[in-house]
């Protein structure tokens, strides 16, 4: 799945606070529950197993919203705007 971390599962996922609409684009924050893959790289790391927030991107196309699994670690929604209004 595009997005997702090395020796990462994802477990589930929760809303995580209100969605930030673009022109052509939303932006909605999640909380993420993961965990590491038994026997894989991060099964002895403790934190590979801690929920994280992400912001997943979603695009207006075709008349209908639409997602190819993209999701953003480590940057806040508003960050994340900034990016995508400057192309980036």
């Amino acid at each position: 799945m595009k997005g997702q971390p090395r020796g990462l599962i994802w477990v589930g996922y929760s809303a995580f606070g209100e969605p930030m609409f673009g022109s052509d684009w939303a932006l909605v924050p999640i909380q993420l529950d993961i965990a590491a893959v038994p026997d894989g790289p991060l099964a002895d790391v403790p934190q590979a197993n801690e929920s994280r927030p992400v912001v997943a991107v979603f695009r207006w196309v075709s008349g209908r919203w639409s997602t190819d699994g993209r999701t953003v670690f480590n940057l806040g929604i508003a960050a994340v705007a900034e990016r995508i209004e400057r192309g980036a």
